[in-house]
């Protein structure tokens, strides 16, 4: 596994380059293809309990904000505002 994850890993460096993404893919592919992990252990590194809360809160604070925006420049019965 750690011999497969050294030759992935130039193709994951390119692809993050290329994607301009976020955060340092290459060190969380690291992370979940180290000599410590196992390739049963199921999770992935990073992604617990207190990760998928925040971006539930961030989804949330997104689908309030864009239904502020709709509210504010719609306008549902049709009619001429002029």
């Amino acid at each position: 596994c750690h011999l497969s994850a050294l030759t992935v890993r130039p193709w994951v460096r390119r692809r993050a380059a290329a994607e301009d993404l976020r955060g340092d893919l290459v060190a969380a592919f690291h992370a979940n293809t180290g000599k410590l992990r196992s390739v049963f252990f199921g999770g992935v590194r990073g992604w617990g309990s207190r990760a998928q809360r925040r971006l539930a809160r961030v989804r949330e604070e997104c689908d309030t904000y864009v239904q502020t925006l709709n509210d504010r420049f719609t306008n549902p019965s049709g009619r001429d505002a002029g």
